[in-house]
């Protein structure tokens, strides 16, 4: 595989998300295989129908377009290599908006790599410690039960617990209570009105 330029990576057990590409490729297999017809006409058609980048499975490939029952030109059936750099720049590109997508849709974030010796708190129910990192995302933890490999998102980090200290020495003048003024209440007072007599009493007064 390496003359190939192929990096063989594994996933982590219990999360297929971290291998999405190839269990979606087998979901469309499965669809193929149960549709009702021909099964080599379905996978004809799958192989020449073009992708989002606008090359089927078949040019990328072969380098070429499939004869197939619909008719075209037959110019169009001459070999003809894509633009690789530019075709997996565009594909990164698509990538990145996917994951942007991703992430503002179910508000991820991004979690803190785990310390080796690191105890922690695996999501099967069990305790254990960290002994190996595999790749960015993926661990080696150490259990009771023997050695696992977990993905970080399955595995949350247990904090210290930190002893209480000596309870400060409180000195004999601070327990004593304190008297506290009582509030003397102040009568409440009625606003009066300034009353003025009418102007009818006044001219006689």
């Amino acid at each position: 595989m390496s003359s190939c330029n192929i990096t063989h990576r594994t996933s982590s057990p219990k999360h297929p998300q971290s291998n999405g590409e190839a269990e979606r490729a087998v979901q469309t297999a499965k669809r193929l295989i149960r549709a009702p017809g021909d099964l080599q006409q379905s996978l004809l058609a799958y192989r020449s129908t073009p992708l989002a980048n606008g090359y089927s499975p078949a040019e990328l490939l072969y380098g070429r377009r499939l004869r197939t029952n619909l008719p075209c030109p037959p110019d169009l059936l001459q070999p003809s290599w894509p633009d690789i750099t530019a075709l997996r720049a565009k594909e990164q590109e698509a990538k990145h908006r996917q994951e942007d997508h991703f992430d503002q849709r179910f508000a991820a974030k991004s979690l803190s790599p785990l310390p080796l010796g690191a105890k922690v708190w695996v999501d099967d129910k069990r305790e254990g410690t960290v002994v190996e990192q595999l790749t960015d995302r993926s661990y080696n933890i150490a259990t009771s039960s023997g050695l696992l490999r977990r993905n970080r998102r399955a595995v949350k980090l247990l904090q210290p617990v930190t002893p209480p200290g000596p309870v400060p020495a409180v000195p004999p003048a601070a327990l004593v209570p304190q008297q506290q003024p009582v509030p003397t209440s102040q009568p409440t007072l009625r606003a009066r009105n300034n009353i003025q007599p009418p102007q009818r009493l006044i001219a006689t007064m």
